[in-house]
């Protein structure tokens, strides 16, 4: 993955994940974006 610009701490926490039975699933948590 490439960054196209700084990431902060802020900028993290709209990253979440969880891992069950070995398997991670990451959400990109960015309402404002309405994603």
């Amino acid at each position: 993955m490439r960054l196209t610009r700084p990431t902060t701490v802020a900028d993290m926490t709209e990253v979440l994940y969880d891992v069950a039975d070995h398997i991670a699933t990451i959400t990109l948590n960015a309402p404002e974006r309405l994603n």
